[in-house]
């Protein structure tokens, strides 16, 4: 990733916040100028378009006209999200500009939105930014080192963003997904009785975990750390051929009847909050016959269902990013015209479609690209 995100917002003259980043992320290149209508805005954008908005827009007619750019280069930028030819910027093109800018940079609506929680949890203040004392008294983050990238002793909301997009960036190379993340955080908070955001053996042998959390001690210091747990979390997730979606499920049925998050469900609490039985849907689910069902048995239940689907992660994954390039219409398909327009070397052509388009609507979803990309793997694996 290269500086040209804060290089944008800074020749729009705003001041910090915290949808800029003035570093880059390690191991990423800069990725190319996308399509002002491939473009994704998030709130952030938004943000980011009314701050410009109220800078320069000095006759306040809601929109940025010639005369109240002065920089060239932020001239050429604008134009390229003048999507009306108007020569005008709206708050609506503004936000495309933005948004451009973030998704070159490499920065996710959940790498904003988690910058805001902490500061909200830490920055005492309220200036933005954490202090030594804040540090010292939040106890956050334990090492400080990774996020003070000037080695100031403050950490910015700019530091901030950089490394948690790395991190996140480093999780997903690792195989961890958010919903890994998340479930690793909620176990720790809730079972770490020392306050050390790590779980001895004493403390994860309550937890609702799997049993081989040694093998996941990669510093060898006895304790499992949330990213050594997330990634126990999602290397059973691959092994069982769980899509994100199945573990989103699987967490969901937990959080709705696991009342005292010990891993099993309990006849007694087979009955939700509003007094609805699940018994018929879950007790099929107890394979041992002990009565309850554990987190295992759900998760083999939901691994046993995408076998019979004929796709694993990796395809699924794979289906997710094609829809993510061709759905120009964001309508979660890709449809005929859609392919039409597409590269002829890329994953997806028109001459595939009436192959993989299994219920002959003209368009494919995400679940038939998958078994279709299953299938060309499994034919590829049998050469």
């Amino acid at each position: 990733m290269s500086r040209r995100y804060a290089i944008y917002l800074a020749e729009a003259g705003l001041s910090v916040c915290l949808i800029c980043s003035t570093g880059k992320l390690l191991a990423q290149e800069p990725e190319p100028e996308k399509d002002p209508i491939d473009a994704v805005v998030i709130p952030a954008d938004l943000e980011g378009a009314k701050r410009f908005l109220t800078v320069y827009d000095r006759n306040e007619n809601g929109s940025i006209d010639e005369g109240e750019t002065s920089s060239k280069v932020m001239k050429d930028r604008l134009s390229k999200c003048d999507l009306n030819g108007d020569k005008r910027y709206s708050q609506v093109e503004l936000a495309v500009y933005y948004a451009m800018a973030r998704e070159s940079a490499g920065y996710t609506e959940f790498d904003i939105n988690n910058v805001k929680r902490l500061l909200r949890k830490h920055d005492s203040n309220r200036n933005g930014q954490l202090e030594p004392t804040e540090i010292a008294e939040g106890g956050w983050p334990e090492d400080q080192e990774p996020y003070d990238k000037n080695g100031d002793g403050t950490i910015t909301s700019e530091e901030m963003l950089e490394q948690l997009a790395f991190m996140r960036v480093l999780r997903r190379e690792l195989g961890i997904e958010a919903v890994d993340q998340s479930f690793a955080f909620n176990v720790i908070r809730r079972f770490d009785t020392d306050g050390d955001l790590k779980l001895a053996s004493s403390e994860r042998s309550r937890a609702p975990i799997p049993d081989a959390t040694s093998d996941f001690d990669h510093d060898e210091d006895g304790k499992i750390d949330p990213t050594e747990l997330a990634t126990l979390l999602a290397a059973r997730r691959t092994r069982l051929g769980l899509t994100v979606p199945d573990q989103r499920a699987i967490r969901k049925i937990l959080a709705r009847f696991d009342k005292d998050f010990n891993g099993l469900i309990s006849a007694e609490e087979m009955v939700d909050r509003t007094g609805k039985s699940a018994t018929d849907q879950l007790f099929p689910l107890d394979k041992n016959g002990d009565g309850t069902v554990s987190t295992a048995e759900v998760e083999n239940h939901y691994s046993e269902l995408r076998k019979q689907k004929g796709f694993v992660e990796e395809d699924f994954q794979r289906a997710q990013r094609s829809v993510t390039r061709y759905d120009k219409n964001r309508s979660k398909h890709i449809e005929v015209i859609e392919l039409d327009s597409a590269d002829s070397s890329g994953d997806l052509t028109p001459a595939m479609l009436e192959r993989a388009d299994l219920d002959k609507d003209g368009r494919l979803s995400v679940i038939e690209i998958a078994k279709y990309f299953a299938a060309q793997r499994k034919l590829n694996d049998a050469k």
